[in-house]
């Protein structure tokens, strides 16, 4: 489709476009999908090629979405177990000014860094970064759907601390 529109010669049986940058963007789209089929593969080598396409991908459209990228980046750190490299990553990704993530995206990037930060067993890290996340969707009312996510990662977090209690008490 991409590469009929861009060798359109104007004649009257093209098809119409209703976004003419979703267009330009779809050869990033199907990178993307590609991406993330080697994420979910597990196949990280084939990821960080996708990796370096998306990003000349970006470099050369206007592509507004390059948090998305990053977000791959920290997915390939994460399933290589290097979760020091994949929570910077994603913290970055959450935090950062360089885009403007809705509500939506960047408060799921808040339960996302707090499984991070569980798996490396930073359980009071965790346990702040979903009280923030639930001050600001109480504060603000958006994405309330996410109040239930991060209420079970609490409770994991307590599970977490009442097994250590558990096997503390067992050792003696």
């Amino acid at each position: 489709l991409y590469e009929q529109w861009k060798q359109w010669d104007g004649s009257d049986d093209a098809f119409l476009v209703y976004d003419r940058i979703e267009i330009e963007n779809f050869p990033g789209t199907m990178e993307r999908a590609r991406a993330y089929i080697a994420a979910l593969r597990g196949d990280y080598e084939a990821l960080m090629g996708h990796i370096e396409i998306l990003r000349t991908l970006a470099n050369q459209h206007q592509y507004n979405k390059q948090w998305i990228i990053e977000t791959f980046v920290s997915t390939m750190h994460w399933g290589m177990g290097e979760l020091d490299l994949a929570i910077a990553s994603m913290v970055t990704v959450k935090d950062g000014k360089q885009w403007a993530l809705n509500p939506v995206i960047r408060n799921t990037l808040s339960w996302i860094v707090a499984e991070l930060l569980i798996q490396k067993g930073e359980l009071t890290a965790a346990e702040v970064m979903l009280e923030e996340a639930i001050e600001e969707v109480m504060t603000t009312g958006t994405v309330p759907i996410l109040m239930g996510t991060y209420t079970l990662y609490l409770a994991m977090i307590e599970t977490i601390r009442g097994y250590g209690f558990i096997v503390r008490d067992l050792q003696h």
